[in-house]
């Protein structure tokens, strides 16, 4: 499950980023533990690729897009 949401964060789709969040919540994962272990490895490694320059700001935004709609839901 937690691959999934990082997954869907790196991909910048909130839609899908939602709904798995809801998904691990209703699975018994807190929402500090989905914080902590998926949605902020997720941007530091979106970070990551703009520091090595696989990624462009644009991109980084949309990935921040999709954090924040699940942020939203927790």
């Amino acid at each position: 499950m937690q691959e999934a949401i990082r997954q869907a964060v790196l991909y910048g789709d909130g839609e899908k980023t939602g709904k798995l969040t809801r998904e691990a919540l209703s699975q018994g994962f807190n929402a500090q533990q989905i914080l902590d272990e998926t949605l902020t490895p997720a941007m530091d490694i979106a970070s990551e690729e703009y520091g090595k320059g696989d990624c462009y700001v644009p991109e980084m935004l949309i990935s921040a897009q999709a954090m924040k709609s699940a942020v939203v839901i927790l």
